[in-house]
């Protein structure tokens, strides 16, 4: 396999632990994934519409700004369905590491609703 290769090639690892130093915290992200040297978490937050799961959210994408993760964060939502295509996009701008910024996002940097 070329080196160009090796850099396009996506690792997924599902539930990977992840140490907080700032609590001394251990968390599971939905998917670890690796693509050439560049790391990134990706969050599924598939109960925004329940109210305490949207506030543990916050205190958890607080812990990624905390340890310097935040810029490889990116979460998705499907409260409006989801599309294939959209998944799709997701998974190319990994590739590309160029993820979508959102603007003043409560979520994230980089958070792509699903439909």
């Amino acid at each position: 396999m070329s080196e160009a290769q090796k850099q396009k090639r996506l690792e997924f690892k599902y539930e990977k632990e992840l140490l907080f130093n700032n609590k001394g915290l251990t968390v599971h992200p939905d998917f670890t994934i690796k693509i050439g040297n560049r790391r990134y978490f990706w969050e599924h937050l598939g109960e925004l519409d329940v109210k305490r799961y949207s506030r543990d959210w916050a205190e958890r994408r607080k812990d990624y700004e905390e340890n310097g993760l935040i810029d490889s964060l990116l979460t998705t939502d499907d409260l409006e369905g989801l599309r294939e295509e959209t998944i799709l996009k997701v998974i190319d701008d990994l590739v590309k590491g160029q993820l979508y910024e959102t603007a003043d996002s409560k979520f994230s940097k980089h958070h792509y609703q699903l439909y």
